[in-house]
Order: structure tokens, then sequence, then C-alpha cells
């Protein structure tokens, strides 16, 4: 059943207020993969030889896409279909629990970055994104 479009527009500014705010010089994205990469010392590798700039990008349309995902919206599915192709075990090998530490990690930033958050902004983004993770793993 898709999200409400209440808490996907709730969500989206959430993030928009995310991506506006800096934090001791680092911006949203940046204290992200920070804080993803401290959450298991597996993951830092596994980026070794990427642009972070450009991946920095990425991830910023990814979670714009994960955020629609759970709307239903047809574009979203097909993008985030491609990116489970992209990250599952005959690609870049992205084991299911990763995404758990990366949930985490996107929270911990987003409950840091967004000067508006409250416990039940908190549930409507874990609502959000959960569909889309789930998605993700399943296409391990």
């Amino acid at each position: 059943m898709p999200v409400s479009q209440s808490v996907i527009e709730a969500v989206q500014q959430s993030y928009d207020r995310c991506l506006s705010n800096i934090i001791d010089g680092k911006g949203f994205l940046e204290a992200f993969y920070d804080t993803f990469f401290s959450s298991d010392p597996a993951i830092r590798p596994m980026f070794d030889r990427t642009d972070m700039q450009k991946q920095a990008g990425l991830l910023k349309h990814g979670l714009n896409m994960l955020i629609l995902y759970s709307s239903g919206w047809p574009s979203a599915k097909t993008a985030m279909e491609k990116i489970a192709f992209t990250h599952n075990h005959e690609h870049y090998n992205v084991r299911p629990e990763m995404y758990d530490l990366w949930a985490r990690s996107l929270m911990s930033c987003v409950r840091k970055y967004d000067r508006d958050f409250t416990p039940a902004l908190a549930l409507q983004w874990e609502a959000t994104i959960n569909p889309g993770i789930a998605m993700m793993k399943e296409n391990y």
C-alpha cells in the first residue's frame, strides 16, 4: 500500500531542510557518508575507487527516488529497480544487512540536519524508506 501524499510531502520537506543545512562545515550528504562508513569497517573499502563528489549526486537523486518509490510513482519504481539491480550480489554486492546500517546512518543524519525533526517525523521517514529498502534486500 502506497504511503500517503501528505507523508511523502513531509519527508520531502524534511529532506530539503537537511540538504540546506551545514553543520561543522559539512553538508548532509557528506555527513551521511561519514556516518555510514563508520558504521561497519567493511563499507569504506567498497568506495575506494569512487568519486565521492559524483557519488553524493547519485545519493541525492537516489534518496529522491526512494522517497517517491513509496508513493507508487512508476518512474521511481523503475529507478529503484535499476538501483537494486546494480547493487545486487552480481554487481556491487551490497549485502542485505548493509541496508539496515544505511538506514540507521540516514536517520542519524536526518535527526541532526533537520532543524524541525520530531519523533513523528522519524516514523514518517521510516514508513517512506522502508518499502524501497525492503525491495533492495529482496533483489539481492
